[in-house]
């Protein structure tokens, strides 16, 4: 008689159990829109590819630790760009001046990230669409010192 009480909520437990919605039923219910799998897509490509667009911040004395796509609730991109550099090149003056030259890269003219949009849409974006998102991003930036990561500057545009 015990083992048929124990077999008997034993088999409960597990019906009760497989009936309650997973983490994973969670994450499948939970809408995504295509502004979002395009910063995901952004920040997977950063995380890859990180040597090659940083390649040249070292010789200014600059390493890139890493590069953080977000967007702001009314769909703009933020990129925060993390460096680490000597004590001395931690300043106010060395922020802007690396702020200024990645603004250029990234959103001049001859820009990277407009080509990386259009490639990265889920959906077709015409240049001129991929711009347009550029135009509105901002720039946050953050250098720390290698020495000390409390010694840390940062600036935005």
């Amino acid at each position: 008689m015990k083992y048929l009480l124990f077999f008997t909520m034993l088999i409960h437990m597990n019906v009760a159990s497989a009936n309650q919605p997973t983490y994973a039923d969670s994450l499948a219910a939970n809408p995504v829109n295509h502004f979002q799998l395009l910063v995901n897509n952004l920040n997977m490509l950063f995380i890859i590819k990180i040597d090659d667009f940083t390649k040249n911040n070292q010789e200014h004395g600059l390493k890139t630790i890493f590069v953080k796509v977000s967007a702001t609730k009314d769909n703009k991109l933020i990129f925060n760009l993390y460096y680490e550099a000597s004590v001395n090149a931690v300043s106010r003056a060395k922020c802007k001046d690396q702020l200024e030259k990645d603004m250029n890269e990234m959103f001049g003219d001859e820009s990277k990230v407009v080509k990386l949009l259009q490639v990265l849409s889920f959906y077709e974006m015409s240049q001129n669409q991929a711009e347009l998102i550029i135009r509105d991003a901002y720039i946050n930036l953050f250098i720390s010192a290698a020495e000390n990561k409390e010694l840390s500057v940062s600036c935005s545009k």
